[in-house]
């Protein structure tokens, strides 16, 4: 016989919404600095491909010491296949390694459900998750927890495990301001 999903969210035994406090918040960055950013990236990638490696390096290596980064030039030639120049910029622009003290469990669990609701700063929750978890590859846990959910919902998991029970409860929005 298969165990129950867990209850919808309001209902007794779902995790409440936890607010989040500011240290744990993606950093606000000014439009003004993301577009210095963007143009830098666009300045290093033109060097790059005008075989001026020389003054690329130059430039990569004052672009990382400023962002605390440590981009290569992958980094710079290969970003627009994954994201926008604008989000490429916007995370130079933020905290490389978020390392925040004491976080409760309770901001882990609202941490990793802003995650999986593909919240509109994901990639900055994601980095917050990594910096302040031991586990070296804690979004590969992510990714097991919410295939294990989907196969519960779906009827062919007869006992959801505690930890993926935690994390459907989340019950989350498309976003969240």
């Amino acid at each position: 016989m298969s165990s129950p999903l867990p209850p919808p969210p309001g209902e007794p035994g779902t995790v409440p919404d936890v607010d989040l406090r500011p240290d744990l918040l993606p950093p606000v960055v000014d439009q003004w600095r993301i577009d210095e950013l963007g143009a830098e990236i666009t300045r290093i990638v033109g060097l790059v491909h005008q075989g001026r490696q020389p003054e690329a390096d130059v430039a990569m290596a004052e672009f990382n010491a400023a962002a605390g980064r440590d981009y290569g030039v992958g980094d710079f030639l290969e970003y627009d296949g994954t994201r926008s120049l604008e989000d490429f910029a916007r995370e130079a622009a933020q905290p490389a390694w978020p390392s925040v003290p004491d976080v409760t469990r309770s901001e882990l669990i609202e941490i990793v459900c802003r995650i999986q609701a593909a919240d509109p700063d994901c990639d900055y929750y994601l980095l917050l998750l990594r910096a302040n978890t031991p586990h070296p590859r804690v979004s590969d846990l992510i990714d097991k927890i919410t295939m294990t959910v989907g196969v519960a919902a779906g009827g062919r998991q007869s006992t959801p495990t505690p930890s993926t029970l935690t994390v459907a409860r989340c019950g989350r929005r498309a976003s969240r301001p």
